[in-house]
């Protein structure tokens, strides 16, 4: 509201009309949100956008998709899989994803902190695991192209021989480590000579 406006709120009495005025405006705007809602599948009549309830397991009858492993159809409708969905975009971040099974971005972070359980987890559990599932699937493609290579690509064949896929500590947690054992060696030294001199530490 602009300051015109609201100065023109003030001064009119309110025999004057301008309630009714104030809210034709929000009859408007809810006509407008509720039109927008009938044409945008993502949103309720309210205009907000729906979660929970765009799940088979939650509402049948608004559904879009289901948190099963697979698509499935019921009553000859058609429930997409969003795990399927996930995996097959190969975007780790996640943005393909929402911007193909979602309204948007901001759209699929609602959807994604829903509390409400499917199944044994909530519905961020289940994202949480496709997450993990996609990032082993993209390993797993990668690793195989490696060794497809290998036949021909000295690197590609080293990398291969030394298991480089397999996640090893980086050198200064190992370092770390390495000196803990030594100062365990020391302290453990330091120990046994001074119970064999009977000095209590």
């Amino acid at each position: 509201m602009t300051s015109t406006e609201l100065e023109d709120c003030t001064e009119a009495s309110p025999g004057e009309g301008t309630a009714s005025n104030l809210s034709a405006t929000a009859a408007q705007h809810l006509q407008e949100s509720r039109d927008e809602a009938a044409l945008n599948p993502y949103m309720d009549v309210q205009g907000g956008y729906l979660t929970a309830g765009l799940l088979f397991e939650v509402s049948p009858s608004k559904a879009r998709y289901t948190m099963k492993d697979r698509d499935i159809v019921r009553s000859g409708k058609r429930y997409l899989s969003l795990r399927q969905g996930y995996l097959n975009c190969n975007d780790l971040t996640g943005y393909k994803f929402a911007e193909m099974y979602f309204d948007n971005w901001r759209h699929f972070q609602l959807f994604r902190k829903v509390s409400r359980k499917i199944g044994t987890k909530t519905v961020a559990e289940h994202v949480l695991d496709w997450e993990a599932e996609l990032e082993v699937k993209l390993r797993s493609e990668a690793l195989l192209k490696i060794v497809n290579q290998s036949h021909d690509n000295f690197q590609a064949a080293k990398f291969v021989v030394n298991q480089g896929w397999i996640k090893s500590p980086s050198r200064a947690k190992e370092a770390v480590a390495q000196r803990r054992r030594g100062n365990a060696k020391v302290r453990d030294a330091v120990r046994d000579d001074a119970a064999r001199l009977g000095i209590e530490i």
